[in-house]
């Protein structure tokens, strides 16, 4: 090898570490910008995780609940003490009303035919309210039910975003680890280049400055 081709070859060498070296320091800084603090990673990374798990387990139990009354809203009818307390107590007044206005209808006519158009008329009246009551309260728990289903799809929504955050502070973990190999890598590869390009201009100098530049070393 001449002291021309020696020449060339350190060239080339330098221009090679300095590519090197400009392209690790823009890897330490894009290393920098997306990790951040790993501390602050790791927080995150585990806080969307008891969130993904707490929504999900919340939008399960409102999914079964809504569904539970929407498909068998009468449930709600299964204990006396719950029905008497919804219907009894909403059609209180109304049946009180009612009773007094028939009992100053029924006035205009005799004793015997007051007293069993009273006991028919209040009985049918009572029925028919309270039938409407139960309608009405079966139909909010429907409407209850739908908006408790919706409640729990944005739930099941919302934990799908947690996940893909997750997910994505996982891969942004392995990017760092990857990251920091490459790092290291180029540092070594940047070592092992100096230490050649020492080599050759150390090979460089041991030739006199009147030798022949074409003259193998």
């Amino acid at each position: 090898m001449t002291s021309q081709n020696i020449n060339e070859f350190i060239i080339k060498k330098a221009e090679r570490q300095a590519i090197l070296r400009h392209r690790k320091v823009e890897l330490e800084q894009l290393d920098f910008d997306l990790i951040g603090s790993k501390f602050t990673r790791g927080l995150r990374t585990t806080y969307y995780f008891i969130k993904r798990i707490l929504l999900l387990l919340l939008g399960i139990v409102l999914l079964v609940t809504g569904l539970t009354f929407f498909m068998a809203p009468d449930i709600i009818f299964d204990s006396p003490e719950t029905k008497a307390l919804i219907i009894d107590e909403v059609s209180k007044d109304e049946i009180k009303d009612f009773k007094t206005k028939v009992v100053q209808a029924s006035l205009e006519t005799n004793l015997t035919e007051r007293k069993n158009l009273f006991d028919l008329t209040i009985d049918t009246f009572v029925n028919a309210r309270k039938k409407m009551i139960e309608e009405e309260v079966t139909f909010a728990i429907q409407f209850l039910a739908v908006l408790i289903i919706l409640l729990a799809i944005s739930f099941f929504y919302i934990s799908r975003l947690s996940r893909k955050l997750q997910k994505r502070n996982q891969l942004i973990s392995k990017a760092d680890t990857l990251t920091q190999n490459i790092l290291r890598d180029y540092q070594l590869t940047i070592d092992e280049e100096e230490k050649e390009l020492d080599l050759m201009k150390g090979m460089l100098t041991q030739n006199s400055p009147n030798s022949d530049p074409n003259k193998p070393i």
